[in-house]
């Protein structure tokens, strides 16, 4: 067996600015449908979102383990019967033993937190769930019928899980839809970055607890902070770029995320404009209308080249002008 360490990307994915920019706009929208303009408010409710995804990482990984014990544990159950069947005979615990689940398991700091999330009677049934439907797929069969396994194969298995079977797990989106509904939108994305925590390379390990001083983190607290307090200079900068539009009826993602655009171009100057409007554009792929990422493209484009005639635009370092 190939001895595998890995590697949690915690802060370059987990608290990536692309993930940490739909927190805000997660805590900005619900700011606006309660009618608060409280600061403090919303710095909490953005912990709370940050928090939340975080937490959904930690329980993803945990069902890695909690996977991995009950495979072990049914496969002693099979072996002690009397008289097995050629079936029970033919189960396998090979994933038990998965070089990447096991250095799950040795990592202290990691289990300490994991063991921190309560374990329901529904989580249980989620991970027989998850082993039922584990068993029944051919990627799974390929797996086992293996006579040896290389480290790619051991890895090919466990992003299999994430992917591909747990994603489309009915359990398991009710659960998150019951337990996280913050991060049921960007579901697929949790997903993916969790299966990037497996990297053949050296093992970094989880900090003792989620940070609250990362330089990315610090970030998100920033924009939804300034877009707060310069809520009406946002909106009299996109306002005469409407035109036609009826800004009480434009679709208030499609607003926030203006706003928070607008926010970065004027009040980010380590952030390239280009990288700035993108990520708003694809947002808008992602959270609003099928129409959203044209206008707000267009809105955008228009309004960056307002602030730059007025000077309002100033970036800073390297590769940062336009």
């Amino acid at each position: 067996m190939h001895y595998i360490r890995i590697k949690v990307l915690y802060q370059q994915d987990m608290f990536s600015r692309r993930n940490l920019r739909v927190k805000v706009m997660l805590a900005l929208y619900a700011m606006e449908m309660n009618q608060c303009e409280d600061v403090a408010t919303g710095l909490k409710m953005l912990q709370s979102f940050i928090a939340k995804a975080y937490k959904l990482r930690l329980f993803n990984l945990g069902l890695l383990v909690r996977l991995a014990d009950l495979i072990r544990k049914e496969r002693a159950i099979k072996e002690s019967k009397f008289l097995p069947t050629e079936k029970d005979r033919q189960f396998s615990a090979r994933l038990a033993a998965n070089p990447y689940i096991e250095s799950l398991r040795k990592d202290k700091n990691l289990n300490a937190q994991i063991l921190k999330l309560t374990q329901t009677e529904e989580e249980q049934a989620l991970v027989k769930d998850l082993l039922k439907s584990i068993l029944g797929k051919k990627e799974y069969r390929h797996y086992c019928a293996l006579e040896n396994t290389s480290p790619e194969d051991e890895r090919a298995i466990v992003l299999y899980i994430f992917e591909k079977l747990l994603p489309n797990l009915r359990a398991y989106r009710e659960y998150v839809e019951d337990n996280y509904p913050e991060c049921l939108n960007e579901l697929a994305r949790i997903n993916y970055s969790v299966s990037q925590v497996f990297e053949s390379v050296p093992h970094q390990g989880m900090p003792a607890e989620q940070p609250s001083d990362n330089a990315e983190i610090v970030f998100a607290r920033e924009l939804l902070t300034y877009t707060l307090q310069q809520e009406e200079r946002l909106r009299n900068i996109i306002q005469p770029r409407l035109k036609n539009w009826d800004a009480d009826r434009i679709a208030r993602i499609d607003m926030i995320l203006m706003k928070m655009a607008v926010c970065e171009l004027i009040s980010f100057n380590e952030i390239p404009v280009k990288v700035s409007i993108n990520e708003y554009i694809d947002l808008a792929k992602i959270y609003s209308t099928p129409r959203s990422k044209d206008f707000i493209n267009g809105i955008l484009d228009n309004v960056m080249r307002d602030l730059y005639a007025r000077n309002e635009i100033v970036k800073t370092g390297r590769g940062l002008i336009e």
